[in-house]
């Protein structure tokens, strides 16, 4: 056995014996009736439970990908609210979202103990199939094929009107109603048209790893226009959610392909600029439920308090979805036994008359839960099928999310133009599904696949001349 194979087999070793003890505390935390104290003591373990993970997976995984930001949401969505309650009980946010739902305690403990096993779990997953952290020479990012180019062009033509009917139907509704009104007929988007529009950032992704190798000043450009599409999105719609994790991802994009490189006043200049979003974030919540009226005195607010507290508040809130699968489907006899994995494959067919109505909405598993205002969990749809079995899903779905990431940043880095667009809308469905389901990735997968397929054969047939030839990118292995 080679010396690294045995330095990762003791890491999967130590790690699995860690986890199993944080596992076996949370099965004594489930003993404690006192509320105050189970929140404090239950918040220390997904802290341990985020160091372990965050010292074993540093050698595969890197701070700025694919797979760090699903686990960092992972535990923002799940665990905000414990964290809150348990470590800042001086933070006291005007709705406190464990009581306002009034939820049951024990259930609650149950489903908080799954969801971090789940996590943990994930994490195995990665380690199972991790590989030393792979990045690319700056210096060898060598010019590539001009057909990179017409593809982001053609992509770009394809999303581009739905882009504006989106942005149109915003300002209509805003006109004729209110801001909650723009945010329930638009939102994030979903259907035909908001798949459609997904290649218009598919096409962006193209034309910034083109640039880049020639004009990053042009890739600068081109990435500053999406990103204020985004923007736009986010505070005149209401939509955080996909339209924040699409930035992302088309930051990622160009942080591959080098077009920003960071110093320490980049970083601090960088860090204001995320508060001061995690405080618009915070203003689109509340303006979404009052009015734009309220804008200016809402930012002034959330500038000045606990920002932070209260987007973690917020997104923590994600924990009543499993929570509601421990209390409605705890009985094994209740679990769908991968009903919801096999539905979301009707999605793939067109639903003409309705015909597929019932399974597609059998597909999904939050239809099937009593409860309010339900967001996903990816965690939460792995009990509904399986209960407490659910946790060897999850680590299946850790090997997924790493080998997409994997493909992802390679894809990007070596200029391959169609593996760069299939992966966009993949990657943000990938995030968003730490809140919602998998009948949101099939559909994405399959006509993505078949619409990209028909733009290569169109650029190869008409042959676009190259400017450059594709070469040999060397890797380094970090270790």
């Amino acid at each position: 056995m080679s010396a690294k194979c045995s330095k990762k087999s003791l890491i999967i070793f130590l790690y699995s014996i860690l986890s199993f003890a944080i596992v076996l505390l949370c099965f004594v935390s489930d003993t404690f009736t006192n509320e105050e104290t189970w929140f404090s003591f239950f918040a220390i373990l997904v802290l341990l439970s985020a160091i372990l993970q965050f010292f074993s997976l540093k050698r595969y995984v890197n701070f700025l990908s694919v797979t760090n930001i699903f686990l960092l949401l992972t535990y923002c969505f799940h665990f905000g609210l414990i964290l809150n309650m348990g470590l800042f009980s001086f933070f006291k946010p005007e709705m406190n979202l464990y009581y306002v739902y009034n939820l049951s305690f024990e259930p609650f403990k149950k489903a908080a103990g799954f969801c971090l096993a789940s996590v943990l779990s994930f994490g195995l997953g990665i380690l199972s199939v991790g590989k030393p952290k792979i990045l690319s020479k700056n210096k060898n990012l060598v010019k590539i094929s001009r057909k990179v180019f017409w593809v982001g062009i053609i992509l770009i033509l394809i999303g581009v009107p739905f882009i504006i009917e989106k942005l149109i139907d915003a300002i209509k509704v805003f006109l004729n109603g209110s801001y909650l009104d723009s945010f329930d007929a638009v939102g994030d988007g979903s259907g035909i048209k908001s798949f459609l529009s997904n290649f218009f950032y598919a096409g962006i992704a193209c034309l910034i790893t083109y640039y880049s190798r020639n004009k990053k000043s042009k890739a600068i450009f081109v990435f500053v226009i999406a990103a204020v599409i985004l923007i736009f999105n986010i505070l005149f719609t209401g939509g955080r959610g996909r339209n924040l994790l699409m930035l992302v991802v088309l930051s990622l994009v160009a942080f591959y392909n080098n077009v920003f490189k960071f110093s320490r006043w980049k970083i601090v200049l960088l860090t204001v600029f995320a508060y001061l979003g995690v405080v618009v974030l915070n203003t689109v919540a509340d303006v979404r439920m009052q009015g734009m009226q309220i804008f200016g005195s809402s930012f002034l607010n959330n500038l000045g308090g606990f920002a932070l507290l209260d987007i973690l508040q917020e997104m923590g809130s994600s924990i009543y979805t499993p929570y509601l699968c421990v209390l409605q489907r705890g009985n094994e006899y209740q679990t769908a036994w991968g009903r919801t994995y096999i539905y979301s494959l009707i999605t793939i067919m067109p639903n003409l008359n309705g015909v597929f109505t019932e399974y597609i909405n059998a597909s999904s598993f939050v239809k099937a839960l009593d409860g309010v205002a339900l967001g996903g969990s990816f965690i939460g749809e792995t009990f509904f099928n399986f209960g407490y079995l659910g946790i060897i899903v999850t680590f299946l779905i850790g090997i997924v999310v790493y080998k997409l990431d994997l493909w992802f940043k390679l894809s990007v880095i070596k200029g391959n133009a169609t593996n760069i667009a299939f992966c966009i809308p993949i990657i943000c469905t990938c995030l968003w599904w730490v809140r919602d389901a998998s009948n949101g990735f099939v559909r994405e997968i399959v006509w993505g696949a078949i619409v990209l397929l028909c733009v290569w054969k169109v650029v190869q047939v008409f042959s676009f001349k190259d400017d450059g030839r594709n070469k040999h990118i060397h890797y380094n292995k970090v270790v």
